[in-house]
This record gives structure tokens, sequence and C-alpha cells, in this order.
């Protein structure tokens, strides 16, 4: 049976209201989560909806190209997809920023951002990337261990519009039938604002095929499959690197958002989704993410930060 997109949500809010184990102490105020947009089954994202999606700026002829996503963890972490930094392609238009705090990728991002309602929000945020730390065992053929760490050259401060998502799920997770948001940009960049939609992950024997119909034949035949599939209702492709979401709850209520998985690609053939795993590198994530000093962010205007000429470095962990 095909459930609507009505009954998706609908179960979607049922599952969230269910009884959860606290398993670990996230941090505060992390993964934003307010209920009247959780609740509002549009695919558009609310300007203050998932503050944590930010846009990863390569340097190009043409100016800025935005190719892929990260997503924000720390005052000075993003994390995202390794594939997005490959080191060949990065000779022709080598990775310089990322924009936080953006809605309406056709707005120049030196101005802010407004909806239907004429709601807007701050100016997005451009920053420069220190350093990219790549997965030590990352595995392009086996889609295996598909993370890095960016790291800004300062910490940011957290508004309305950009903060951090939570790593820690406060419950079990089963992800096998179970439903999740995912959101993100629109490959398409004439699409004005963010989207949103939820999917329902595989089970592995369905992921299997899902990997081999699009030809990731190792990973499909491998003993641990290692990605994340699902399908949904939402068919306009999003960037590689959007978030995969559950909701942590208390007391009966959603309270925040953690992040269980970064896309990988999408396909309009089963409208299918490949998410790459996040929670199995937890420790990982932290251990890199570590902050020695604790310093008071600083804020560098978008106009400056634009022109500002830098070398990321691309640290591969191994």
């Amino acid at each position: 049976m095909r459930l609507s997109a009505t009954q998706i949500w609908q179960l979607l809010l049922l599952v969230v209201n269910l009884k959860q184990v606290v398993l670990a102490q996230d941090e505060p105020n992390c993964g934003y989560l307010k209920e009247a947009s959780f609740a509002n089954r549009s695919n558009v994202v609310d300007l203050n909806e998932h503050p944590w999606i930010a846009r990863v700026g390569y340097e190009t002829d043409r100016g800025i190209a935005y190719k892929c996503l990260a997503i924000l963890i720390t005052r000075q972490h993003l994390l995202a997809p390794a594939q997005c930094f490959n080191e060949v392609a990065l000779k022709a238009e080598p990775v310089r920023w990322v924009l936080l705090g953006d809605w309406n990728p056709t707005n120049p991002f030196v101005e802010r951002d407004c909806d239907a309602r004429q709601n807007c929000n701050q100016e997005p945020l451009l920053m420069a990337i220190d350093e990219i730390i790549i997965h030590p065992n990352y595995d392009e053929r086996m889609l295996a261990n598909n993370l890095s760490i960016l790291k800004l050259i300062q910490p940011v401060t957290f508004s309305n519009f950009i903060s951090p998502i939570c790593l820690h799920a406060r419950k079990t997770i089963t992800y096998s039938g179970q439903y999740f948001i995912y959101a993100g940009f629109a490959v398409d960049e004439n699409i004005g604002y963010k989207l949103k939609a939820v999917t329902q992950l595989q089970e592995t024997m369905r992921c299997r095929e899902t990997l081999m119909r699009q030809n990731y034949v190792r990973a499909a035949l491998a003993f641990t499959v290692n990605p994340l599939c699902g399908n949904s209702n939402q068919t306009t492709p999003l960037v590689s690197g959007s978030p995969l979401m559950g909701v942590n709850v208390e007391s009966a209520k959603p309270q925040s958002y953690y992040l269980a998985g970064l896309l990988q690609t999408m396909t309009n053939q089963n409208n299918s989704l490949i998410f790459i795993r996040v929670q199995p590198h937890i420790e990982w994530i932290e251990k890199s993410t570590r902050i020695e000093t604790s310093t008071l962010p600083t804020i560098i205007p978008a106009h400056l930060v634009r022109y500002e000429k830098h070398s990321t470095r691309i640290v591969n962990a191994k």
C-alpha cells in the first residue's frame, strides 16, 4: 500500500511521540526544532528551519559555484561528504568557502532572503574554510566512510538562522522501514528556497537492489551494506550533503533534530536516495573537532571574506 504525503507526515508525528531511552547528553541548543514547522507538510523549508545547512563554495572562472552542502556541528566545524573534495577536481576549482544562513539560492548572498509572507532572515554569512579532514578509511567504490570535516578559519556566532544540529540520538536507532526527514537545496539553483521531505528507509536487501541499479556493484555485494537507502514522494533532486535527520523526544514531545546521515546521491529512478551513515562515526567526529582552547567567536562580514585569497588545507587522516 502506498501512503500519501499526508499519511506519511501523520505517521512520522506518531513515531516521534513514542517513548525513547536517553543514551547520550546532547549539547544545549543544538538541533533547533519548532513544532509548527515540524508539523507543516509543505516541502518548502521555513526561513529559520534547519539552520545548520550550509552551501560549500568552489572558486571558478564564473565566481563561486555551490556544488555540495555541509552541516554545522560546532561553532567552527561542519560535516560533508568526502566525495565533494576530489583532489583532481579541486585543482581546477579549489574549495574556499561555506555560506551559512542562506535560504534562496537565486538571491545574491549579500542580501537578506524573504519568503512569500515577507518574513526575512539575516544576511547570510560567507566563511573561509581553513582545512578539510577526510575520513582515514574513506573508500569511494565501497561507499564506506564517505565523510569529511570542514574547519572554518574562525568560529561563527549562532543565531536564529545559523546554529548546529545535534550529533547524538537520544534513542536506540532503527533504520529499516523507519521514516526520517531530509532537507537541503535543489540541484536546480533556479528553485528559490530550501526543500524538505520524508523518506522511508529500505531494509538491507532492497538497499542492495537500489545500489545495483545505480551501478554501485561493490557496495551492493559487500558483506555489510555501508549506506542507507530510501525512497521519497519528493521528486526534485537535492544537492549532495543534504542532511538526513531523526527527532529526539522528551516527555512525548519532539525536542530537537539529530544527524542520521548525509545525502550521497538522489536519482529520478524510483526517487531513490542513498545516504551516508553518520552515527557510527560520532567518536571520530568528536575527536577530530575537539578544540583545545576556547575563543569568543568573531565575524568577518561577507563582503570582506568574499574577496579574501587563501588556501584550504586538505588533510587525509591516514
